[in-house]
């Protein structure tokens, strides 16, 4: 991933490439998350495949590309057809494919007019206000290489599912950091690699905004959160995690 989908970290990709080539190998990069958040120049960052998806910057759902560098070899998974120079059969989405071409043009000019700083500062407030009343919070992942729009962070002792439900009530959109796999809470793979423990990782959450966010939505947010945290823990009393959650 060229930035995670959980945490908003950054890779970074062009050491990764130079030791992948050293070694003969091909690097395909799923840049979903980070295609219109941070500048990416295929050329001057020699991935060989790159996977991008439309309605991470408000192209029209269902609709993606697949970048493949001159120096790759590529065998398609459908034939049949000629279409997308004989790439992948089957009939073109026309009208995804124009707004996804559209909504590429107006992500890049919003890199450089002050929306990535606008979203950074957004993000960072939501962060400030959520510690000055949590103060055990802890983010996952640095400040600097993180997408501007992603917070994932920790509540110590407070129940992430719990927390959700809360939230959700509340009208705020947002994510645990634990995955529901067969009907059991198991924690998050990514933050386990980070080495976060499970208890902290069934304590997680992830918010993210975008340019259509204001400041006074995010403290919104921030506000909401610190809310359902005091509820979790006037609703836990002095136990620690919900056994059920871990």
């Amino acid at each position: 991933m060229w930035a995670n989908n959980e945490t908003g970290v950054i890779a970074p990709m062009r050491e990764i490439i130079e030791i992948a080539h050293a070694a003969g190998a091909l690097v395909h990069s799923d840049a979903v998350q980070a295609v219109g958040k941070i500048h990416l120049a295929v050329h001057a960052v020699p991935v060989d495949f790159l996977s991008l998806s439309g309605h991470k910057f408000h192209a029209p759902k269902g609709v993606g590309a697949l970048y493949i560098s001159h120096r790759a070899r590529f065998a398609p998974l459908l034939v049949g057809g000629g279409q997308e120079r004989e790439r992948r059969s089957g009939t073109e989405n026309v009208p995804g494919i124009v707004g996804l071409g559209t909504a590429a043009e107006l992500a890049r000019q919003h890199l450089d007019d002050g929306t990535k700083a606008r979203l950074h500062a957004m993000r960072d407030r939501f962060e400030h206000l959520v510690h000055a009343a949590e103060p055990g919070m802890r983010v996952h992942g640095g400040p600097e290489h993180r997408l501007h729009n992603t917070s994932s962070f920790c509540l110590p002792e407070i129940d992430a599912a719990g927390m959700l439900l809360l939230l959700d009530k509340a009208g705020i959109a947002c994510s645990a950091g634990s995955a529901c796999h067969s009907a059991a809470l198991h924690p998050s793979p990514v933050l386990e690699a980070m080495g976060v423990n499970a208890r902290d990782a069934a304590s997680s959450l992830r918010i993210s905004f975008h340019r259509f966010n204001t400041k006074p939505e995010a403290e919104t947010a921030a506000h909401a959160v610190i809310e359902a945290a005091q509820k979790m823990r006037a609703i836990q009393g002095d136990s620690c995690l919900i056994t059920s959650a871990l």
